[in-house]
Formats: structure tokens, C-alpha cells, sequence
């Protein structure tokens, strides 16, 4: 098993001249809860607690027992999240969900897209992992672009997947398998 020193370096990396991806540190804790603030979550204490999960990575990665992040900077400001999700079936199972979010401000930007790319290159290199799933509502169209712009491969759609304000909101359904990433990094996929 790797030392937390490997691990973070491991996860660290420079995406391009305005983007780099880390694991969210404890240094961390505040800019997150201004980000999540920006983002919507009034709740002080929830936002202290979000907070908190977000920091503590490094631990879920030894134990691969959950999931993991990386905070996005853009120039250099925390600009948005990547979340690896992984509960203990999906770890044993070699699959982890990406979720992203980034705020308004830097959108339309491939900011996201980017800092993705790098992000799953690092998790297919570093852990034993050969599915990365994405998920979201049909109604948001710009991320199911990012899903599709990476090279996922539509699985469906998961009708009524959620409930929102009383009412059923289907979500999209995207896979990589680890060779299906390979081909895209080595320019050998077919798709």
C-alpha cells in the first residue's frame, strides 16, 4: 500500500497552464465552503460539513471504502470539484462513479472536460479500477456533452431516477471500461 505522501502525489497534477487537479486538503476547508456557498448550500453547517468530507480523501483511498475528490483550479482559484464515488461493493467490484461541478462563473471554459481527461487518466493509472460510470438528469444537457466529449458510452437511461419538488426526473447513464480509455489516450479507439 502506498504512504499518504504517495498518494497525494500521485494524485496531483498541472492539467495545463490553467488547470491543475489535487486531492482536497485540510489548507482546503475554507475555500470549499465559499465554493459551496456560490453553489447553492445556504446551510452554514452544511456547508462545514461538506466541507469536511470533501478534505478527507486520502483515508477512503487506503481503505477504498468510498469515494474520493479532486479539487479544480482554474488560475488558481478553487473553480470546482471531480467526484469519484465509490461505495465498498462498487470498489470490490472494480467501478467508481465521476460526478463533477464547477461554478458558473468558469463554465463554457472545457475547464471541466479537462480537468476530467486528467483525472481519469490518474485513477486508471493508480487504482485498481475498470469502469468509470457518469450519471445525470436529461434535462441538463451540457453535462451529459462532458460525458460524451470523453469518450463515454451511452447505457441507457434510468427513467424516474430521482424525485424533485414531487415529480420524476430521469437521468442519462454513461460508461468507460478501462480498455475502451486506453484506445481513446493511444488514439486507437474505433468510436
Amino acid at each position: 500500500m502506498k504512504s499518504v505522501d504517495e498518494i497525494r502525489r500521485a494524485f496531483h497534477s498541472r492539467v495545463d497552464e490553467e488547470i491543475e487537479i489535487r486531492l482536497a486538503e485540510e489548507h482546503d476547508r475554507k475555500p470549499y465552503e465559499a465554493l459551496l456557498a456560490e453553489m447553492g448550500v445556504e446551510e452554514i453547517e452544511m456547508q462545514k460539513q461538506i466541507a469536511s468530507e470533501l478534505v478527507d480523501n486520502i483515508d477512503h483511498i487506503c481503505k477504498q471504502d468510498s469515494g474520493f475528490d479532486f479539487a479544480v483550479f482554474y488560475r488558481g482559484n478553487l473553480a470546482g470539484n471531480l467526484r469519484f464515488k465509490g461505495i465498498e461493493w462498487n470498489w470490490e467490484n472494480k467501478n467508481l462513479e465521476l460526478g463533477y461541478a464547477l461554478l458558473e462563473r468558469y463554465r463554457g471554459k472545457g475547464i471541466i472536460t479537462r480537468a476530467c481527461r486528467e483525472a481519469i487518466s490518474l485513477v486508471y493509472r493508480e487504482l485498481d479500477i475498470d469502469k468509470i460510470k457518469a450519471h445525470g438528469r436529461v434535462d441538463n444537457p451540457k453535462s451529459e456533452a462532458v460525458a460524451k466529449r470523453l469518450g463515454f458510452q451511452k447505457e441507457g437511461i434510468s427513467r424516474h431516477h430521482i424525485w424533485v419538488d414531487d415529480r420524476p426526473v430521469d437521468y442519462w447513464l454513461y460508461g468507460m471500461l478501462r480498455d475502451e480509455w486506453s484506445a481513446i489516450e493511444n488514439g486507437t479507439n474505433d468510436s
